[in-house]
């Protein structure tokens, strides 16, 4: 009695009809740092009863846990995510003991031959059976290609998220299917020039959105957010992300294959859905083609809560593995100061005989302020600064910014200058007693010279480090700048100076 009781209740379930979505209508995607929140817009056709709905098209890389359906009057009964997807790795992983078909190709002479073989290991170095004799692929020197008589059950081309529905009425109704995924990712790329008054700078933002996943997202509605987002990263994962793939030499040092592995699926639509396909082993990884693309429009910046959200302002085609760049910032005339700096290390020249030369730091310091040509919230990202040269622009140097709110200065750090430098030695070291305890009592004297044909201000930093650490003694007065001890010259063209100053902390 109870067998027949469970046959009953699983008949409908077997009886179900499947409701294929074979595309969304619309998609919007708004981009986080590697992750991706896709938002599609769908028409389904949905009898009364239990039904399975099939969604394909989705991302090849949806964490499928965090899929949500909206406007669907229906109960959702179970949901399913089928990612054993028809790439090489797979299909040779699927055909051990099958009867294969190993072509090669001498490059030098055009001629190729063709033996049948059994595939008797792989993907992770593959060994084949001629005539019960073993040989690896990949090590003949020639082009090889292996040409399999079948696709292997369960491999799909496409990963394809599946619901189980009870809905009391037919109906036509319009969905809206949202997921996290991963494999795209967005960074902010500025671009600095430096105008010919060396006084005010062009200062240019580009959005750089970049897919390296399979899915193109046609015409979309894009945006991406700047923050720092909590993100637990362990459960925001695809299951099965791991890609195998050949080494591209024969015997590696060792271990006999590479294993790739990538958080993101790859779609393989380049191989047949015909019986017989080839899969070629040339490269160990598929070639990925990124196009830099400069559009006339900006991005517009919007609050989020705590985070800013710059939106395109018109859909655009992110095509799969792409980097597009959006302009979202374009600032003439910023003003910037131009310093020297020098940070000193005590234990450097401990102990130094005579004064040994060192170069400055190029700063660039900037106020993020309207009043001083910006007054934008800028979200972290590479600065490349350039220069006017005597053929043209030249790079001057790179650096990284945090995310930067409005009001708050902004300091871009160069290279060294190599006519700007500074020459500091130990003069004296003492030991104070005090009682329970002995004070360390260092004296430095630096030497500071402006070799470059234009005035310029020159810093000298002494890190405030060690316990009771004060300045006693110094030949000139200091301030004080994020926990270091700065003075400050205005040296002119071929000027020079000393600076002299003691040190006491508790040694």
């Amino acid at each position: 009695m109870r067998a027949v009781a469970l046959a009953l209740l699983l008949l409908p379930l077997a009886a179900m009809a499947d409701v294929v979505s074979s595309a969304p209508d619309a998609v919007r995607v708004t981009v986080y740092g590697n992750l991706v929140m896709v938002s599609e817009t769908r028409s389904i056709d949905l009898p009364a009863g239990i039904s399975r709905v099939v969604f394909l098209g989705v991302a090849d890389a949806i964490v499928p846990q965090t899929a949500g359906i909206e406007g669907l009057p229906a109960e959702i009964l179970e949901s399913n995510f089928d990612y054993d997807l028809l790439t090489p790795g797979a299909v040779i992983a699927k055909s051990h003991g099958e009867r294969v078909r190993l072509v090669r190709t001498d490059a030098t002479t055009g001629r190729t031959s063709d033996r049948e073989a059994i595939l008797r290991s792989g993907p992770q170095g593959v060994v084949l059976e001629f005539d019960g004799k073993l040989e690896t692929l990949g090590c003949s020197g020639l082009k090889e290609k292996l040409i399999f008589p079948r696709i292997p059950a369960g491999l799909a081309d496409e990963p394809r998220l599946s619901m189980t529905v009870r809905a009391a009425n037919t109906g036509r109704h319009t969905v809206q299917l949202s997921y996290l995924a991963l494999g795209m990712d967005w960074s902010a790329d500025y671009v600095a020039r430096i105008d010919a008054d060396d006084r005010t700078l062009d200062l240019t933002g580009w959005i750089t959105l970049v897919n390296r996943s399979g899915t193109t997202f046609a015409n979309t509605p894009a945006e991406v957010v700047a923050g720092e987002l909590a993100r637990d990263e362990e459960e925001t994962q695809p299951p099965g992300a791991t890609e195998v793939s050949e080494s591209a030499s024969c015997w590696p040092i060792g271990q006999f294959a590479k294993i790739l592995e990538q958080r993101m699926f790859r779609r393989a639509k380049e191989l047949s859905r015909s019986a017989v396909f080839g899969v070629s082993f040339d490269s160990a990884v598929a070639e990925v083609v990124v196009t830099g693309q400069r559009m006339a429009f900006q991005a517009q910046q919007r609050e989020l809560g705590d985070y800013k959200l710059y939106a395109l302002p018109e859909p655009t085609t992110i095509a799969a593995r792409q980097s597009k760049q959006i302009s979202f910032l374009s600032q003439d005339r910023v003003p910037f100061t131009r310093i020297y700096s020098f940070t000193v290390d005590e234990n450097s020249i401990m102990g130094e005989n005579d004064f040994m030369p060192r170069q400055a730091t190029t700063l660039l310091r900037l106020q993020n302020k309207e009043s001083d040509g910006l007054g934008k919230p800028l979200p972290r990202g590479t600065i490349s600064v350039m220069e006017a040269g005597t053929a043209g622009a030249v790079l001057a140097g790179q650096d990284k910014i945090l995310d930067t709110p409005v009001g708050l200065p902004i300091e871009l750090t160069l290279g060294q200058a190599m006519d700007v430098w500074i020459e500091p030695r130990v003069t004296e070291e003492l030991t104070i007693e005090q009682g329970d305890h002995d004070e360390e009592r260092v004296s430095v004297e630096v030497r500071l010279g402006n070799d470059k044909p234009v005035p310029i201000t020159l810093e000298y930093r002494q890190p405030s480090s060690g316990e009771g650490f004060r300045i006693v003694r110094e030949s000139r007065s200091h301030t004080l700048k994020d926990g270091d001890i700065r003075w400050t010259f205005q040296l002119r063209p071929g000027q020079r100076a000393v600076l002299r100053y003691s040190l006491q902390r508790t040694g």
